[in-house]
């Protein structure tokens, strides 16, 4: 690689967990307000991401996303993605359990082909 490695201090969460992690909950904090979900993956992918947040969030895995949501949190006075508490409570876990924020058929997110405006975080719990 012809690189070497960046020393740095012991913090809580990766690289990729400080960067993800508030992406997720604007997202969530988003659909808490009333946008509805797909939309908020729409204006995501149409922005260039290959996948959006919500559809991101219920394919790493609600539970990790609250688990490691909490201890950013803490670490750095952010608020929690504790909109999906209800779910993860009730095995709704995204893809690896069928259904999370989506449902899940066949490995894809089963997504409105119309965004309705009620499909919502607080609508699903």
């Amino acid at each position: 690689m012809d690189k070497l490695p960046l020393p740095c201090r012991s913090a809580p969460g990766f690289l990729v967990n400080r960067i993800l992690m508030p992406y997720l909950t604007e997202a969530m904090l988003a659909a808490q307000e009333g946008v509805p979900l797909a939309v908020i993956d729409k204006v995501a992918t149409d922005f260039g991401m290959p996948m959006g947040p919500i559809e991101l969030a219920d394919t790493v895995g609600l539970d990790v996303c609250l688990h490691v949501g909490r201890i950013l949190a803490q670490a750095f006075g952010r608020p929690a993605p504790e909109a999906v508490a209800d779910l993860v409570a009730s095995g709704r876990l995204g893809r690896k359990s069928g259904a999370g924020l989506y449902t899940w058929q066949d490995g894809k997110a089963a997504k409105p082909r119309r965004p309705a405006m009620r499909r919502t975080i607080s609508r699903i719990a």
